[in-house]
Parts: structure tokens; C-alpha cells; sequence
């Protein structure tokens, strides 16, 4: 026991340091996260949509760091349960959902994907693993593609641009909104 803290606790808390100080890592993360919403309100529409999409993908970057990083497990079919929830959550909101419902309801479905396909490999290793995520991912290329009433087939679908009821309904259209979501579920994601 060190300071009043003993190594069970010490595990638990490592933003912060045993003389209370926040660690070097929480430092940079709250650093990088000002410089990106202060970035926001002088970055100009094509820049927020760069942005924007950095936001989706460092998102994606996370889910891999923890599966291959934290667990080793190298899994290829993260980026099909991605493409679960975009496909629902494109088709919710043409559907009249509002976007918030629809994120929430896509990560759900995208999670009973991932839940179904994890007990039906729970007890594959190595090479097999790997092989059963390709697969997943091609059968699913192979009905996005072919059926056009599911992701629109070769072309895709278009979704109207978001409305977030929780920001302000028509108002929240704009890039900077959307920047700001992403940033918010990057940063959630970090956290988490």
C-alpha cells in the first residue's frame, strides 16, 4: 500500500497519478480534444466533412485497437458489424426515425450481430478466426451487393442529411454539428 492507495486501486485509477496529478497520457487526450473543438469554429464546410470522417474512422481505429491490441485477436469482421450498423441506421432514418434513435437502435443490432457471431466462433483459434470474419464479411458484401432492397446494391443509398431533435431539430444541419457529434463519439469511445 503506497499513499493510502493499494495496487487494486491503483489499477483502477491510471489517469491519475499517486500524488493526485492527472498522468502525461490524460494531459495529451484533453489537450487534443480542445485543439479539436477549438479547430471546429475556424474550419470551413469541406474541412468540418474531413473532420468528420477522420471522427468515424478513428472510432473504427479504437474497436481494432481493442481487438487486436488489447486481446490479440485479429479480426477481420469488425468492419462487417460497421457496415450492420450503417445499413440500419440509413435505413431508420429514410424511415422518418430520428437520428438519435436510430444511432442507439443501430449499435444495438450491430452488437446482436457481433453477439451471434462471437458464440458461434467462441471456440475457434488462430487461422480459423481469421477465415470466419473473411467469410462474414464476404457473405455480407455479397448481399449488400445483390440484393438492392437491403444497401441499394453497387450504387448505395442516400440518406437526407441528419436532424438531431436533442440539438435544435432543422437547425443542427450543419457541418459543424455533425463535426461535433463525431467528436463526441470519438471521444466517448476513447473513454469507454
Amino acid at each position: 500500500m503506497r499513499g493510502g492507495i493499494d495496487q487494486k486501486q491503483e489499477r483502477l485509477m491510471p489517469a491519475v497519478g499517486s500524488d493526485g496529478a492527472f498522468s502525461a497520457p490524460v494531459i495529451l487526450a484533453l489537450t487534443l480534444l480542445l485543439a479539436a473543438i477549438a479547430l471546429a469554429f475556424v474550419a470551413d464546410g469541406y474541412q468540418l466533412y474531413v473532420l468528420t470522417l477522420i471522427c468515424v474512422y478513428g472510432t473504427v481505429a479504437i474497436g481494432l485497437n481493442i481487438s487486436l491490441g488489447w486481446t490479440g485477436m485479429l479480426v477481420f469482421s469488425g468492419s462487417a458489424f460497421f457496415g450492420i450498423g450503417a445499413v440500419v441506421s440509413g435505413r431508420l432514418i429514410n424511415a422518418g426515425i430520428s437520428v438519435e434513435l436510430s444511432m442507439i437502435t443501430a449499435g444495438v443490432v450491430g452488437l446482436l450481430a457481433a453477439g451471434f457471431y462471437g458464440a458461434l466462433t467462441v471456440r475457434l483459434s488462430r487461422y480459423y478466426f481469421a477465415v470466419t470474419g473473411i467469410a462474414i464479411m464476404s457473405i455480407l458484401n455479397f448481399v449488400y451487393r445483390t440484393f438492392d432492397s437491403i444497401a441499394g446494391g453497387y450504387s448505395g443509398f442516400t440518406v437526407e442529411a441528419p436532424v438531431f431533435l436533442l440539438l435544435g431539430g432543422s437547425e443542427s444541419r450543419t457541418p459543424l454539428t455533425l463535426y461535433l457529434v463525431g467528436l463526441t463519439v470519438l471521444a466517448l469511445s476513447y473513454i469507454g
